[in-house]
């Protein structure tokens, strides 16, 4: 994290800490960014936003920076209209989170093409793809984990059920068929290994 939070400083005292400086003349900048840092941060964990835990402290920069932003400078802040102050900023940042996320996660990971070059549509579309499939993808590995622990449960269940359920030889003969047959469809060829090394090589 780039900003230690402060020990004796909940989220919500940060909160409200927040809310009674930021249109004031005498504000401290310094330490109103910091506790919106910390709010910002929190969220972001709270609703699982990423996978990297590098993300989240450089999420928590962004979106920290845009919302202050959004805040009149200390000049002239005590002359904001009541109406258009902002009451919460708890509640504003939950509002604007998401949003944020899909701006910073596009400035972040997207590409920037050179529409000067060749344009290619594959090029694009498997972007694209990536992206989409990154947001998607969280908690993926680990459930793949679970259900292979499943699998020599779910092959014995399925061995019982065969005319050979009595006979414990052949029971096992296909036990371990099924087994070592998911595990060779789950195993690269020599070809793509040495394909793979190649083109990690060239990277």
């Amino acid at each position: 994290m780039t900003y230690n939070k402060p020990p004796n400083m909940t989220f919500t005292a940060m909160a409200i800490y927040f809310d009674n400086n930021i249109y004031t003349s005498d504000r401290d900048d310094n330490i109103l960014y910091q506790y919106l840092y910390h709010i910002c941060y929190m969220l972001a964990c709270k609703l699982r936003y990423f996978r990297d835990y590098e993300d989240y402290d450089e999420f928590a920069l962004y979106a920290s920076a845009k919302i202050y932003l959004r805040y009149p400078s200390k000049d002239v802040c005590e002359s904001t209209p009541l109406e258009k102050r902002y009451i919460s900023i708890l509640n504003y940042t939950k509002a604007v989170m998401y949003p944020l996320k899909v701006d910073y996660q596009r400035e972040t990971y997207a590409q920037t093409y050179d529409y000067k070059k060749e344009y290619k549509a594959e090029n694009f579309v498997n972007l694209t793809k990536e992206s989409i499939q990154k947001d998607y993808s969280e908690g993926l590995y680990e459930s793949v984990i679970d259900a292979l622990k499943l699998l020599p449960k779910i092959i014995k269940k399925i061995v019982k059920e065969t005319p050979y359920r009595n006979d414990v030889l052949m029971s096992k003969k296909l036990y371990m068929s099924c087994l070592l047959t998911f595990i060779n469809s789950m195993t690269l060829s020599n070809k793509k290994n040495r394909k793979n090394k190649k083109k990690k090589r060239y990277k």
